[in-house]
C-alpha cells in the first residue's frame, strides 16, 4: 500500500468548520466558505498562497448544489442555473430553454443523471451524458440552452426518495423502492430489498417506520433478524388492549411481539396481574385454562368481556376477533343456553346494532354457538344502506331505491353506488361487502368493472401555445384504465350481464341497471376504447372494424364546432362544461342513426379534408363517392350559412349594399374551389355554388364565385351539352361581370344596367352618353368597353367603328342648334378616345378614305367630320404615310373644307367656286348678299377675320350691329388696330353695355357669364367713354352685384367717380367681399380693390 504525501494549504481561519462544505475531486478541491463563493484549490501545486485558487463569487445566494462527475451544478437564490467546470476552471450560465417558467430550488445527482426539482413539486430530468454536456460547455459560448425531460413524479415522492434519515449515526433514504443505508465516514452503502415499493422512511424511537401507498411497517435494525410488523394492526391493539391514560406500556409493544411465551414466564405473570396491564392479560389469554389457577381463569374472563365491549364499540367490526372472544367466553362458561351470548352482545339501551345483527345472522355463526332456537333467519330487517354505514361507515343516504320486489336487485344497486364512489375498492373489501350485501363476488367484480368506467376521469391541462391557441396536455390515457379493467375481466365467469350493459354503452353511451341510468362521460374516448377491447377483444381481426379506426380518427381530431345546448345540459357537472368537451365531439352520436344530422355542424371548409379521410368509416351511404359529395356540399353550406349567421343581415339589406370593388373573400373562394373538385353530383355542385353566391357580398366576391361557376359549367357542358344549369350558370356569369365592369368606373345607373343583359347595345350607349367625356376623364371607358365585350363574347372593334361611324354621319345636337356642320368639341373627344383604343395606323386609313374618295363628295359634312378626327389623332409620319401629305398641309384642306360646308348651309352654293378660286372676292359678293341672313353674315364675319382685311370689316360692323350679333363682332373688333372711329365706337359701346342692359334681377349664371365676358374687354377697348362705365355701375346696382359694378371704377375718371353717391352708402368691408367672391373669375380685382380702398378711406373723412 502506498501513500502519497499532499502539502496542506493555509486558509483563511476567519470561518468556522461547521460553516464550510468541500467537495473533493482529486487533484481539485471545491470549497464552499458561505452561501454566496467557492474556492477551487489545486492540491498540485506547492505554494502555500491561495492567490491561485480559483474563486467564484455570486451576487445571490446559493439555494443548492451537486457534483456531477467534474461538472458543479449550482442553483441561485434569483432562479439562475450556473455549471463549472473543476478541472478547466471555467463557469457557464444554463439556460433552460422549454421551462424557463418553472422555479427550481433543488438538484439531485442520481446515478450521474442530475435532476431539478421546481417549487411546485415538477421533476425535470438533463437528458445529456457528462461527455456530451463538456464538449457543449467547452465548445458553446458563455450562455448554453437546454431542453429538459419532465419526469412524472410528486414532489412529496421525491423528497422522501432523496432526503437522507440519520438513525444510529446512518444515513438512510429510498432509491428505487428500495432501502439504502450509508455510512457517512466511509460512503459505503448496503442495500436491504423488499417485496413491496417503499415510498416513505421515517425514525421512530429505536425503530424505523416504512410505508408503501397501503401499508406502514416497523422495523428494528438493531436485531440481527429484522421484524417487521403491520403497525395497522398495532394502532387497532393500542385501541382495544391499552388503557389510554398506559403510556409505559407502548415500550413493550414490540419486544411483546418479539418475545416468544416461555415457560418460566408465568410466574412473572402472575406477579405482573395486578398492574392493569392489557398487554400481560392478553398473553394470559393465549395460555390454556388447564395451565392457569382459578385467579387466573377469572382475570382471563373479564379481561375477554372487558375486551369484547371494546370490539362491539368500533366502527369496523373485527368479526374474527370478535369470534376468537366468543369462544373463549364460551369455554368458560360451559352453559348448553346460548342466550349469554346475546345479553353480552346488547348495547347499553338493550338493543343488538345492526353490525351485530348481520353477525350473528350468519349461517356459520348460528350453528356455531347454536343459536337457532333464539335468532331466527330473517332477523336482519335493516335496509342495505344502514348496514353499509354501520359495517363500513359508507354514508348512502342520497340513494333512493327503486320500487322493486327483488331484494337481490336493490342491494346490487346499493353495491353498485360505493363501488362508485370507491373505486379503487381492493378485491378484499369487495369481497368482504359482497358477503354483507347477499351479492355473489362474480356479480360484484362486474359491478365494479361498471362502475371503474363510469367513474374514470380524463386529466388533462389546457394552455397556450406559441401561437395563441389554447391546446391540451392529458396526463394519463387509456392504458391504465385497460390494465386495470382486464384485471378485473379476466376474474370474471360469468360475463353475459356485463355483455349486455357494455354493448349499450358502447351503441347509445348509456345502459340501464336494476332501473337505474348509468351513463359513459361520451368525450372520455380511451373509456370507449377500453369497452372495445373488452367485447371484441385485442386479436388482430377486432382492429379491422370500422369503430376502432373512428374511435383513433376521434382521439386525433380537434372539435371545431361550438357544443349544442343538450351538451351543456347532459354533460355539465356542477353546473360547469368540461373543458374537454370543447375540444372533442361526443362519440355515442356516431353510433346513433340520426348521426349525420348531428354531425353537419362539424364539417365545414375548415374541417371537411379531415373528414374525407375517415369517409368510409362513417357510413354515410353505400357508395364511397356520394359520401364524399355529402362532406363536401355539407361543408360549403355550413361555412355559407355560418357567415350569414355571424354578418346577422337580411337579403334585402344585403341586396341593397354597396358594391365592393375589391375582394375580400379570396382565401374563401380558394377554399370552396377545393372543395368543389371533390364533388362528382353535377346537381349538387349547382347547389354548392348557389349558396357561395348568396352568402357572399354584392361586388368582386360574388363576380369571383360567378366565374368559378363558369368553370364549373364549362365542364359540365363537355359531359352534358344540353344542360340548363350550365347554361344559367354562364349567363349569371356573364351579367355579373358586366355589372363589376360598370361598378368599376362608377357608372352602374339604371339605364346601363338594364342593359346589362344586351352587352352591345349598353357599349354604344357607354360611348353615346352625355357624360362620357367626364367619364373617360377619370376612368380608362375603353378598358371597360373591352372587359365587358371579352366576357360577352363581343366584337368591339367593330361595335366602335360603328359608333364611329354615326358620328361622321349624324349632326349632334348642339350643332344643329349652332347651324354647325363640324364636330363640335365634345363629340371631337369622343371620337378621339374610339380611335385612341384602335389601331393608329388602321384608324388614319379609315378616315383618310372617307376624306379623300372622290365619290362620297356630295357628303361634304362627313368628309369634314372625318378631316377633323383625323388631323386630332394622326401624327406627321402616319399622315404622311397614309395621306402622301404632310400633316401642315392638310389644315388648309380643312379650312377650305370647313367653309365650303358653311356657304352649303346657308344656301349659297353658287360661291363655293368662287371661293375656291378667289376667297377676297366671293367675301365681296357674300358682304353684298348676306345682309338680310344672320347666318349668313356669321359666315361672312368669320371669314372677313380670316381672309379680309379692315376695309371689309368696317363694313360688316353696321351689318352686324343692325342685326343685334354683338358677340361675333369682338373677334372682329380686337383684329383693327386704326384709330376708332365712330362705327368702332358704337360697336364697342354695343359689345360692353349690351349684356349688362340685358341681365335680369335676380342675375341667372349664364348673364353673369356674359358680363364678366364684357367686363374684361376693358383693358382691350380702345374708346369708351365714363358715362358708360357709369351706365354700367347703375346696371350692376340694379342686379345687385356691387362687386361686378366695382370693376369698372378704375376705369372711371378720378372726378367722375366723386360723383357716383351709392358709394359713400355702401359699407367698404361689404365692396370688399364682393369683390373678393369674384376674385377667381376675373383678373381685374385687385385694380378695383385698390381703387375701392382708396375711394372709401377718403369719402369717410
Amino acid at each position: 500500500m502506498s501513500v502519497t504525501c499532499i502539502p496542506l494549504k493555509k486558509l483563511d481561519g476567519s470561518r468556522k468548520l461547521e460553516e464550510l462544505h468541500a467537495e473533493l475531486l482529486y487533484p481539485k478541491l471545491v470549497i464552499f466558505e458561505d452561501n454566496h463563493n467557492f474556492r477551487i484549490v489545486d492540491l498540485n501545486t506547492k505554494e502555500e498562497s491561495s492567490n491561485s485558487d480559483l474563486v467564484f463569487n455570486f451576487e445571490h445566494e446559493i439555494l443548492d448544489k451537486t457534483l456531477q462527475d467534474h461538472l458543479l451544478w449550482i442553483i441561485l437564490k434569483s432562479g439562475e442555473t450556473v455549471v463549472a467546470d473543476i478541472v478547466k476552471g471555467t463557469l457557464a450560465k444554463i439556460k433552460l430553454g422549454n421551462f424557463t417558467k418553472y422555479q427550481i430550488n433543488r438538484l439531485q445527482n442520481v446515478n450521474q443523471n442530475v435532476y431539478f426539482f421546481s417549487e411546485g413539486g415538477e421533476c425535470l430530468h438533463v437528458p445529456l451524458s457528462v461527455q456530451e454536456l463538456d464538449e457543449r460547455i467547452s465548445k458553446g459560448p458563455s450562455e448554453i440552452s437546454l431542453n429538459l425531460e419532465k419526469i412524472r413524479v410528486r414532489s412529496i415522492e421525491s423528497e422522501h426518495m432523496t432526503k437522507k434519515q440519520q438513525f444510529d449515526n446512518l444515513y438512510l433514504f429510498i432509491e428505487n423502492g428500495d432501502i439504502i443505508v450509508e455510512c457517512p465516514l466511509t460512503g459505503l452503502q448496503e442495500t436491504i430489498s423488499t417485496d413491496v415499493k417503499i415510498e416513505r422512511i421515517v425514525p421512530w424511537g429505536e425503530l424505523v417506520v416504512l410505508s408503501s401507498k397501503e401499508r406502514m411497517w416497523a422495523v428494528n435494525l438493531r436485531e440481527s433478524n429484522v421484524i417487521v410488523k403491520n403497525l395497522a394492526v398495532t394502532w387497532k391493539f393500542h385501541y382495544i388492549f391499552l388503557p389510554m391514560s398506559s403510556v409505559t406500556a407502548t415500550n413493550e409493544l414490540i419486544p411483546f411481539y418479539a418475545n416468544s411465551l416461555a415457560e418460566d414466564s408465568m410466574n412473572e405473570m402472575r406477579l405482573n396481574v395486578k398492574n392493569k396491564n392489557d398487554f400481560i392479560t392478553f398473553r394470559i389469554l393465549g395460555a390454556g385454562y388447564d395451565l392457569l389457577s382459578d385467579e387466573l381463569r377469572a382475570v382471563k374472563r373479564n379481561a375477554a368481556k372487558r375486551l369484547l365491549t371494546k370490539v362491539i364499540s368500533c366502527q369496523d367490526l373485527d368479526e374474527i376477533l370478535l369470534t376468537s372472544l366468543l369462544l373463549m367466553l364460551n369455554e368458560a362458561e360451559k352453559s348448553e343456553d346460548s342466550m349469554w351470548i346475546v345479553d353480552i352482545l346488547q348495547s347499553q339501551n338493550e338493543s343488538i346494532p345492526p353490525v351485530i345483527l348481520r353477525y350473528l345472522s350468519s349461517p356459520l355463526i348460528r350453528n356455531l354457538f347454536m343459536l337457532e332456537n333464539i335468532l331466527s333467519g330473517n332477523v336482519v330487517s335493516y335496509s342495505p344502506q344502514y348496514i353499509i354505514k354501520s359495517k363500513f361507515n359508507i354514508n348512502l343516504t342520497d340513494i333512493a331505491l327503486s320500487d322493486n320486489t327483488e331484494e337481490t336487485w336493490d342491494v346490487k344497486v346499493v353495491l353498485f353506488y360505493v363501488l362508485r364512489m370507491y373505486p379503487e375498492t381492493t378485491f378484499e373489501r369487495l369481497v368482504e361487502l359482497c358477503r354483507t350485501l347477499n351479492v355473489s363476488v362474480n356479480d360484484g367484480l362486474s359491478l365494479q368493472l361498471i362502475a371503474l368506467l363510469t367513474t374514470w376521469e380524463l386529466k388533462y391541462k389546457t394552455y397556450k401555445d406559441d401561437l395563441g391557441c389554447r391546446q391540451m396536455y392529458f396526463e394519463n390515457n387509456e392504458k391504465d384504465l385497460m390494465s386495470k379493467c382486464f384485471t378485473i375481466w379476466n376474474s370474471i365467469s360469468d360475463k353475459n350481464l356485463l355483455k349486455n350493459i357494455l354493448s349499450d354503452f358502447w351503441k347509445n353511451g348509456e345502459s340501464t341497471l336494476h332501473g337505474r341510468s348509468i351513463t359513459i362521460n361520451p368525450y372520455y374516448y380511451e373509456v370507449y376504447i377500453c369497452i372495445f377491447h373488452l367485447i371484441y377483444g385485442s386479436s388482430v381481426e377486432m382492429r379491422s372494424k370500422k369503430e376502432y379506426f373512428l374511435l383513433n380518427f376521434l382521439k386525433d381530431y380537434r372539435r371545431k364546432s361550438t357544443p349544442k345546448q343538450y351538451e351543456f345540459e347532459l354533460f355539465s357537472i356542477k353546473g360547469i362544461f368540461p373543458e374537454i368537451g370543447y375540444h372533442r365531439l361526443p362519440f355515442h352520436l356516431f353510433m346513433r342513426e340520426d348521426m349525420w344530422s348531428n354531425l353537419k355542424c362539424e364539417i365545414t371548409l375548415e374541417t371537411y379534408e379531415r373528414w374525407l379521410s375517415a369517409v368510409a368509416l362513417l357510413s354515410l351511404d353505400p357508395e364511397l363517392q356520394t359520401a364524399k359529395d355529402m362532406i363536401c356540399s355539407n361543408a360549403l353550406k355550413q361555412s355559407m350559412t355560418a357567415r350569414k349567421r355571424n354578418e346577422n343581415t337580411d337579403n334585402d339589406a344585403k341586396d341593397s349594399g354597396p358594391w365592393r370593388i375589391t375582394t375580400r373573400e379570396e382565401p374563401l373562394l380558394h377554399a370552396a374551389h377545393r372543395c368543389l373538385r371533390h364533388i362528382v353530383n353535377i346537381d349538387w355542385t349547382g347547389a354548392c355554388l348557389f349558396y357561395i353566391l348568396q352568402g357572399l357580398a354584392r361586388g368582386a366576391d360574388q363576380v369571383a364565385a360567378a366565374q368559378l361557376s363558369y368553370q364549373f359549367a364549362q365542364r359540365w357542358a363537355a359531359q352534358q351539352p344540353d344542360n340548363r344549369a350550365a347554361r344559367q350558370m354562364e349567363r349569371l356569369h356573364f351579367t355579373l361581370s358586366t355589372r363589376h365592369a360598370l361598378h368599376k368606373i362608377d357608372w352602374a345607373c339604371e339605364e346601363f344596367v338594364r342593359l346589362v343583359a344586351e352587352p352591345a347595345q349598353l357599349i354604344r350607349t357607354l360611348y353615346l352618353h352625355p357624360e362620357f367625356v367626364e367619364k373617360m376623364a377619370r376612368y380608362d371607358v375603353n378598358r371597360t368597353a373591352d372587359e365587358i365585350a371579352d366576357k360577352n363574347g363581343i366584337n368591339i372593334s367593330s361595335i366602335r367603328f360603328q359608333i364611329l361611324e354615326n358620328i361622321l354621319s349624324t349632326q349632334s345636337e348642339e350643332n344643329k342648334s349652332k347651324n354647325a356642320s363640324g364636330l363640335d368639341t365634345k363629340t371631337l373627344m369622343v371620337a378621339k378616345y374610339i380611335l385612341k383604343a384602335a389601331c393608329p395606323k388602321m384608324s388614319a386609313i379609315y378616315l383618310s378614305r372617307i376624306v379623300f374618295d372622290d365619290e362620297s363628295d356630295f357628303n361634304k359634312c362627313k368628309k369634314l367630320r372625318a378631316l377633323q378626327c383625323l388631323m386630332s389623332v394622326v401624327d406627321s409620319d402616319t399622315a404622311l404615310k397614309v395621306t402622301n401629305k404632310d400633316r401642315d398641309a392638310l389644315w388648309p384642306l380643312l379650312l377650305e373644307l370647313l367653309y365650303t360646308v358653311k356657304l352649303e348651309d346657308i344656301d349659297m352654293p353658287w360661291l363655293v367656286a368662287m371661293f375656291a378660286q378667289d376667297k377676297t372676292l366671293a367675301l365681296e359678293q357674300l358682304l353684298q348678299t348676306a345682309s338680310g341672313s344672320v347666318q349668313g353674315l356669321m359666315v361672312a364675319a368669320d371669314l372677313s377675320r380670316r381672309y379680309g382685311n379692315v376695309k371689309h370689316i368696317r363694313e360688316l360692323l353696321p351689318l352686324l350691329l343692325r342685326a343685334g350679333l354683338y358677340e361675333e363682332m369682338i373677334p372682329s373688333l380686337l383684329k383693327i388696330f386704326s384709330p376708332p372711329d365712330d362705327i368702332i365706337y358704337t360697336a364697342w359701346r354695343a359689345v360692353i353695355l349690351s349684356p349688362f342692359q340685358r341681365a335680369d334681377y335676380p342675375i341667372t349664371e349664364r348673364q353673369k357669364a356674359k358680363c364678366l365676358k364684357a367686363m374684361n374687354l376693358l383693358p382691350l377697348c380702345p374708346v369708351i367713354k365714363d358715362a358708360d362705365l357709369i351706365e354700367v355701375w347703375k346696371n350692376c346696382l340694379r342686379c345687385k352685384c356691387i362687386g361686378l359694378g366695382c370693376l369698372v371704377l378704375p376705369y372711371i375718371t378720378p372726378e367722375k367717380r366723386q360723383t357716383i353717391s351709392e358709394l359713400h352708402k355702401i359699407d367698404k368691408r361689404k365692396l370688399i367681399a364682393s369683390l373678393k367672391n369674384l376674385h377667381s373669375e376675373t383678373y381685374l380685382v385687385s385694380g378695383a380693390m385698390l381703387v375701392v380702398e382708396s375711394l372709401t378711406s377718403r369719402a369717410y373723412r
